[in-house]
């Protein structure tokens, strides 16, 4: 990773862990680190944030009332830094009855 790409994962508020993942493998988040999140918008200025706070709960508090069954995971992987994603690899989850009889 360029110092840059370091730089931008904010280095200094990482963990002892969390940078060795970073330099590791090129994301803090990783194994015992990491923890589930779904990135949805880049930054929001303060004075938006409330805005878009309540936006989301219109649209996503209805979906979110029952649960949600996961089929599938998927693995994305950015080519380079701003490119866009794409699907690297999908795995069925379920045990292996359920996924013979889909």
């Amino acid at each position: 990773m360029s110092e840059a790409e370091i730089e931008r994962r904010n280095p200094q508020n990482l963990t002892p862990a969390q940078l060795a993942n970073l330099h590791r493998w090129g994301y803090p988040y990783v194994f015992d680190e990491f923890r589930f999140h779904m990135t949805l918008t880049g930054p929001i200025d303060a004075d938006e944030q409330a805005r878009v706070e309540q936006a989301l709960h219109t649209f996503f508090d209805p979906v979110l009332s029952e649960p949600i069954e996961v089929r599938n995971l998927a693995l994305f992987v950015e080519e380079e830094n701003g490119a866009p994603f794409h699907v690297h690899s999908l795995h069925p989850l379920g045990s292996v009855e359920q996924l013979r009889s889909a």
